[in-house]
């Protein structure tokens, strides 16, 4: 289909991306569990709150507030650097994928290695069918 438009100053730009699979890289995370939820709570309970309560200003009353609750939380969900890379996750790979995997394997190695009888072949045959 022609629409009689053209563009004669068309560009193309390529951006190189690395392989992700190669590339070592950190996130960072908090642990939530029952404990540091705890522990947070307590913490919480032990402040008295007065330096909030004794600024006069709004933004002053935030401000106090937000450090005291933030002090908390990153005391009680402390941040953690996790190593992560190569490390490639199939997770359509069955366990039953696996084992037949294995046993496929297996079977082509003693076909190879031993001789069979015919009905041994046969059977290896048919497992090949089946598992692809």
């Amino acid at each position: 289909m022609d629409l009689g438009l053209s563009d004669p100053y068309a560009q193309i730009i390529t951006f190189p991306t690395p392989e992700f699979n190669n590339i070592l890289y950190r996130i960072k995370k908090r642990k939530f569990n029952e404990d540091n939820t705890q522990e947070f709570h307590y913490l919480l309970n032990q402040i008295t709150w007065q330096e909030v309560f004794g600024e006069s200003e709004i933004n002053a009353k935030f401000s106090a507030f937000m450090n005291a609750f933030l002090y908390c939380y990153n005391s009680a969900f402390p941040i953690k650097i996790v190593h992560m890379g190569n490390t490639i996750k199939y997770s359509w790979i069955t366990q039953g994928i696996k084992i037949s995997s294995k046993r496929m394997r297996l079977l082509d190695r003693q076909r190879k290695t031993t001789t069979m009888e015919k009905k041994d072949l046969e059977y290896i045959e048919q497992y090949k069918k089946i598992y692809k």
